[in-house]
């Protein structure tokens, strides 16, 4: 099942390999931070005078490297917002794409909020050394 409030830009069935997968970026406020923890992206930005948190869940076949074929609707499973101090989760729209990242040129999962000032972008694990082809290109 989607997440609740997300849109995918073009068509949600792309498909290309985990392995041209760079980055996980995240479109949100200026002046925050994004982690990655295990399957989990996490984005705290400033939000008046407390954080907003926004949790993406991601499929656990999706953040290792792999040479596996994934759709762009496959990875995330769950996306929820938190204010800090306040235990009611909330669900953004936002919108999901598989594309380069502005900036870099890195293809990447692009997560980005309505509006967004900032895009916060987090490298995932690159394939292994010695793999017998070589890299895809940034």
């Amino acid at each position: 099942m989607p997440p609740m409030n997300v849109t995918y830009v073009g068509n949600p069935k792309f498909a290309c390999p985990r392995s041209y997968y760079h980055s996980v970026a995240v479109g949100s406020i200026a002046g925050g931070t994004i982690v990655l923890v295990g399957d989990v992206v996490q984005c705290r930005v400033p939000f008046g005078a407390t954080f907003l948190t926004t949790y993406l869940t991601f499929d656990h076949r999706f953040i290792p490297w792999s040479s596996n074929r994934y759709t762009t609707d496959f990875p995330l499973l769950d996306q929820v917002s938190y204010l800090d101090g306040n235990p009611s989760p909330f669900y953004i729209a936002a919108n999901v794409i598989s594309a380069a990242i502005p900036g870099t040129a890195h293809f990447g999962y692009v997560f980005v909020f309505p509006g967004y000032a900032q895009l916060y972008e987090i490298a995932l694990p690159p394939q292994p050394a010695g793999y017998w082809l070589p890299a895809p290109p940034p």
